[in-house]
């Protein structure tokens, strides 16, 4: 009659199990326990429950016989990530364009653009276009599309074409190479001896690389070719001359190839002789060219003869004479007959000339007291004249008295050449050596008044006057009325 009889609860010892009982066979067994995909015994999460995996793009999750919870894929509408591809090319070349999307397959995408059309159905597609313009990519799926668009600039392309001239000259002078130009204008030139737009080939000879380049970036273009600079002729017409009469030999110097004259005049024995008598029609300066030539290059030079009326006497003026106040400096106001070779003498005195042979120079160095200038003119072999011109140098002067009376004459103590010495110092004293004046910048304003606006009476009274440097005078005054 134990607790123990069959059909009485027990303990298996297995936690797997639960209503553990005695069997007739005195067996302790239970009822084996089902735990669902969470662990729980006997739980809502069996396989073929609803679940959550997590993934909003899913639907009807449910927990498999593996404890998996999945669900059925939703259709995603596709979502353009990126369009990549070259924004701005030259015309005439192309670029590649791509596509990256996400969105639940399969995808398709169909091109479009301005300018050129792409048939291409994939990712990528090469497009050349001819002008500016957008290119759009759609793409679709079984529920839903999306597009976007890159928008690709196009730049003409530069042409930097020019031509090539047969030979330039080093004699010839400088070279305007924007008139070999057949392409696009407005470039740049580069090369040895081009400044800007111009070649200057007195420094070059043989070949010279020259380039031309059009438009800027990555759609300019850029053309070498090579120019023939020849050396070519010298021309030397000979120095200038002035000459008496309507006549005179020219005698151009023969370098390197024959040549002929040309101006106005008449030429004996041939304008294609280096040396030959010219014959004018009237007086006056007149230019001849000498020209030489190879075939190729040419140069010329100029020479200018000044024929002169041998009629005319040539005549001078030396200009007025001058009176300066301690300067030793000033300019002549001479003047000769056109044509006329001036020069500048010293007949007394002293004298230094800015240019002996301009008839309106600067002067300096002058010598205190008369310089006596004289200014001669030579007309070639036909005349000459001279005149002379005076110019006196004023020393500083101070006068040993005056009358300040009102009378408009002598009122002041005047020194001659004081505004040469803006800084000049006078200090006047009385007979028992009492200041009576002192004026640091003396410049001939006493009027017979102290200092201190008193009437000095008539007397004799002692100055010292400073100038610039050391130079210094004293000395008495007498005033009377």
């Amino acid at each position: 009659n134990g607790t123990a009889l069959p059909g009485t609860s027990c303990n298996d010892g297995n936690a797997n199990t639960i209503n553990d009982l005695y069997y007739a066979s005195c067996q302790c067994a239970g009822t084996p326990v089902t735990f669902d995909c969470l662990g729980v015994a006997n739980g809502a999460a069996l396989p073929g429950t609803m679940c959550n995996d997590g993934n909003a793009n899913t639907a009807n999750d449910m927990w498999s016989t593996g404890c998996i919870c999945s669900g059925t894929v939703a259709c995603v509408v596709p979502t353009i990530l990126t369009m990549n591809g070259s924004t701005s090319i030259c015309q005439g070349s192309s670029t590649g364009v791509e596509v990256v999307a996400s969105g639940t397959g399969p995808l398709q995408i169909f091109w479009g653009g301005s300018g050129t059309s792409g048939a291409d159905t994939t990712a990528n597609i090469m497009v050349a276009p001819g002008q500016s313009g957008y290119y759009v990519a759609l793409v679709t799926n079984a529920c839903g599309s999306s597009a976007d668009s890159v928008f690709i600039t196009v730049t003409a392309g530069s042409d930097a074409s020019w031509t090539v001239p047969p030979v330039i000259c080093s004699g010839n002078g400088p070279f305007d190479l924007n008139a070999l130009i057949t392409g696009n204008t407005g470039g740049t030139w580069t090369g040895t001896g081009v400044n800007g737009s111009t070649l200057d080939p007195s420094v070059l000879n043989g070949l010279q690389v020259i380039t031309y380049t059009a438009g800027i970036g990555a759609c300019a273009d850029t053309n070498s070719q090579s120019i023939l600079i020849a050396a070519g002729p010298l021309a030397d017409a000979g120095p200038d001359a002035t000459v008496c009469g309507l006549s005179d030999s020219l005698n151009a110097v023969l370098l390197t190839a024959i040549g002929t004259w040309s101006g106005n005049g008449t030429f004996s024995p041939s304008t294609a002789m280096p040396s030959v008598e010219v014959i004018v029609s009237a007086p006056g300066t007149h230019p001849f060219v000498w020209t030489v030539g190879d075939g190729q290059c040419t140069a010329s030079d100029t020479v200018l003869i000044t024929f002169l009326d041998s009629t005319e006497q040539a005549w001078v003026y030396a200009g007025p004479d001058q009176s300066l106040d301690v300067i030793d400096a000033t300019t002549l106001q001479g003047e000769t007959s056109p044509g006329a070779a001036a020069q500048w003498s010293i007949a007394s005195g002293s004298a230094f000339f800015d240019d002996g042979q301009d008839p309106q120079t600067r002067v300096n160095d002058l010598a205190v007291g008369d310089n006596i200038l004289v200014l001669t003119a030579h007309g070639g072999t036909c005349s000459s004249a001279s005149d002379t011109m005076v110019i006196h140098v004023n020393d500083v002067f101070i006068p040993q008295g005056y009358s300040p009376n009102g009378d408009g004459v002598n009122d002041r103590f005047e020194i001659t050449g004081i505004d040469a010495f803006p800084n000049a110092q006078l200090l006047v004293f009385n007979r028992w050596g009492q200041p009576v004046i002192s004026s640091d910048h003396y410049s001939n304003e006493w009027d017979g008044h102290s200092n201190n606006g008193g009437v000095l009476p008539d007397d004799t009274y002692f100055y010292v006057l400073n100038l610039a440097g050391d130079r210094t005078y004293n000395g008495y005054i007498i005033i009377k009325r």
